[in-house]
């Protein structure tokens, strides 16, 4: 199954903007997904290399490789994969209109299959249907740029900045309701430091957009009442996927032929820049195609934790040196000639002739 494209921009329901939720991270990657695949039923589609089927009860069963969940260079975490299907399968979202209400439970079930890496997540067809609610408006996002946000509350903001070409003012109480911190960060300073604040620095950075803020102090008195979003577009703006391609088309794709998960490990857990990636390629490949992904990432981890005992700086050197002796030892022992099965041979030569 190949990898889902990520370039492209994704609808989201203002049903859902305007929900109170409170998800991790990785819960509203796999939201994006799902979200993703809705879409493209929508435009009468099947996203390619995603298997897709509706079962008697009319629920939605998608199956995904679990790389599609993270975003480039970021290495798989299947641990933290799965504690974030078994909250999310736990949750509920609440919507409102009106004097009515609904709660919904995003998944039914989920199923994971080791061997092959892929998760098969089975959606209810109510969820499935508020997805495709467009009835109070929708917002479009860039799904790849969404994906590699690291704050649940950047992505919301995000969501509601995105498409907004005149200022838009939300009260502080209605931003602590959508993102459900009425009870935390009380002190006004504390919620815009935290929240606010660094959800504009994370946009700004990341995303096509840029966002500026003004505080809007109460009639009467001091305390700040509600903020003003202003967005402009960035010219010439590339998106960090289309930036990723162009550099792998001038180094000849070497970074992007090495495995993704080892990849990500390499540069978040080693350090390893883009540069140094390229130039190790051809050995870190031989090695992931000679031992496999899963046996190239527990040496790594093994490497890793023997390193921080020994208080080695060198990390990085001292991997590289370390595939190419276990290479070596391995093209050795496959050289060495059988001494037993030529013995025996001879042995039985030898009786022939007399």
């Amino acid at each position: 199954m190949n990898k889902l494209p990520s370039r492209q921009d994704l609808i989201v329901s203002r049903y859902l903007t305007q929900a109170k939720y409170h998800f991790s991270v990785q819960e509203k990657r796999i939201i994006y997904r799902v979200l993703q695949a809705a879409q493209a039923e929508l435009n009468g589609k099947k996203l390619k290399g995603n298997l897709y089927e509706e079962n008697l009860f009319g629920s939605k069963e998608l199956t995904y490789n679990i790389s599609d969940f993270f975003p480039e260079d970021v290495a798989v975490n299947r641990k933290s994969f799965k504690q974030s299907i078994i909250e999310l399968a736990e949750k509920i979202i609440e919507v409102e209109d009106g004097g009515s209400w609904r709660v919904y439970h995003y998944l039914d079930s989920a199923f994971y299959d080791d061997k092959t890496r892929k998760v098969n997540l089975t959606i209810n067809k109510d969820i499935w249907k508020a997805f495709l609610n467009f009835t109070k408006g929708f917002n479009i996002i860039d799904l790849d740029v969404a994906m590699r946000f690291d704050s649940v509350y950047t992505m919301r903001l995000y969501e509601e900045l995105r498409n907004n070409i005149v200022p838009i003012t939300y009260s502080i109480e209605w931003l602590r309701e959508r993102f459900l911190l009425q009870d935390k960060y009380a002190a006004y300073k504390d919620f815009k430091k935290r929240i606010i604040q660094h959800a504009v620095d994370d946009i700004n950075a990341i995303s096509d957009i840029i966002v500026t803020f003004k505080e809007n102090k109460a009639k009467k008195g001091k305390a700040i009442e509600s903020l003003t979003f202003e967005v402009v577009k960035k010219p010439d703006w590339e998106s960090p996927s289309d930036i990723q391609r162009k550099v792998a088309k001038r180094t000849n794709n070497a970074s992007i032929l090495i495995d993704k998960d080892v990849r990500g490990n390499l540069k978040m857990r080693w350090g390893f820049q883009d540069s140094e990636i390229i130039k190790n390629s051809p050995l870190i490949k031989e090695f992931t195609e000679t031992f496999g992904i899963e046996k190239t990432l527990e040496k790594m981890d093994y490497i890793k934790e023997e390193l921080l005992k020994r208080g080695v700086r060198n990390a990085k050197g001292y991997l590289i040196a370390s595939f190419k002796k276990e290479l070596e030892q391995r093209k050795e022992k496959f050289e060495q000639p059988n001494t037993i099965v030529e013995n025996l041979a001879s042995a039985i030569k030898s009786r022939t002739i007399k």
